[in-house]
């Protein structure tokens, strides 16, 4: 984090969702066997089916929704590009959210449809 303000607000972004994000970390850990990559506001988790290694990005957006928030989401850029080096490696890449693109900021719906 660039400073204290700068932490500040990802510790409050991140208290949305930390009993549930501390749970999901404690049960895949121990069930994926290194096949699960931990984020804050994205998971990744990868299955081997029948040969073929099959990843999938699960974004978070909750930590930042409120209840009119159309063409205001951001899901974050970095949930994207944090995914790609765990997942480098699978032949089938999914990405998994709640929200469509056409409710994210139209400065994100752009980069994730070009990302993605």
């Amino acid at each position: 984090m660039k400073n204290s303000t700068d932490k500040s607000i990802m510790e409050m972004l991140c208290s949305r969702t930390k009993v549930l994000k501390e749970f999901e970390k404690t049960y895949y850990s121990e069930n994926l066997n290194g096949s699960y990559q931990y984020g804050d506001f994205e998971s990744n988790f990868k299955f081997d089916i029948n040969g073929c290694k099959v990843g999938v990005t699960s974004l978070n957006a909750v930590w930042l929704c409120g209840l009119g928030d159309d063409k205001e989401l951001f899901i974050g850029i970095d949930q994207i590009t944090n995914s790609q080096s765990f997942l480098s490696d699978c032949d089938i890449k999914i990405i998994a959210s709640h929200i469509g693109y056409d409710l994210l900021t139209e400065a994100e719906g752009k980069y994730a449809k070009e990302t993605t």
